[in-house]
């Protein structure tokens, strides 16, 4: 069974499918100091095999922090100005969808207002 990872770097949070395809994504640079947190919470390590730039493996742990990954996502939407749904539930990759939806809604409207903007005002700024 795969299980989605989340590899974290501060507010750079990545979403992979994997362990593997997180491991392959990273090759090295910088893996032993980023967090990694499975979508069911398990704490993965990393471990980068040969030279600094080598490939890496990620290794489960017995560390489960689903509670700290679901609090760390909602703090990242409000950090990034977003509200997520009501209705998301405390679930890492549902939280993210809904991050990254409102995320793009906004950035929708800012588009909007910027073609407002261009087109000299004249018309009716749209709704939000």
């Amino acid at each position: 069974m795969h299980v989605a990872v989340f590899v974290i770097d501060g507010h750079d949070i990545d979403l992979y499918p994997d362990a593997e395809g997180a491991a392959r994504e990273i090759e090295g640079y910088g893996a032993t100091s980023l967090d990694y947190f499975g979508g069911d919470g398990t704490v993965y390590i990393a471990t980068v095999e040969g030279p600094e730039w080598g490939p890496v493996t990620l290794h489960p742990t017995q560390d489960n922090r689903l509670d700290d990954l679901v609090r760390l996502l909602r703090r990242e939407a409000e950090y990034r100005g977003l509200s997520l749904p009501p209705e998301t539930p405390d679930d890492p990759e549902a939280i993210w969808g809904a991050l990254l939806a409102a995320q793009e809604e906004q950035l929708g409207r800012r588009r909007s207002r910027r073609r407002w903007w261009k087109r000299g005002a004249k018309e009716v700024l749209p709704k939000e």
